[in-house]
């Protein structure tokens, strides 16, 4: 009866890990934000780089506009975050230092929600983020 739990037991943890997704190699590349208004697709991108690196793009009737930052992937038994720093403002659109949830990535979409600021407070934090893989 034991050995049969214990099959079991590992049977479920061999599914759960060979179903996560490698995050860090994963999140490379260009990504659609979505801004929710009447602004086109592509309006903001914004792109994960192997190095850590994460550059926004706003393009706008001003031209364009860019913040590159630091992105840091943090992924543990039961949730995967990511924590954004030195970021800075764009026109119309606020940096977005601080640490992410990622609530959904599957495929070419990833959903996440800012929990915490740069400053580690919490208040004032959300912010939800979803974007679509620029093809």
């Amino acid at each position: 009866m034991k050995i049969g739990k214990s099959l079991i037991f590992i049977a479920i943890i061999a599914f759960f890990f060979a179903g996560c997704k490698n995050v860090s190699e994963d999140v490379v590349g260009t990504w659609n934000f979505q801004t929710f208004d009447n602004k086109p697709q592509g309006t903001i991108t914004w792109t994960f780089k192997d190095d850590g690196t994460l550059i926004r793009i706003a393009t706008n009737d001003d031209g364009i506009k860019f913040d590159s930052c630091n992105y840091a992937v943090d992924k543990s038994l039961l949730k995967t975050q990511i924590t954004i720093s030195n970021s800075r403002d764009l026109p119309g659109y606020s940096e977005i230092n601080g640490l992410f949830r990622i609530d959904k990535f599957k495929d070419d979409i990833l959903v996440m929600t800012r929990i915490r600021l740069g400053d580690d407070s919490e208040g004032g934090a959300y912010l939800r983020c979803e974007m679509n893989r620029k093809n």
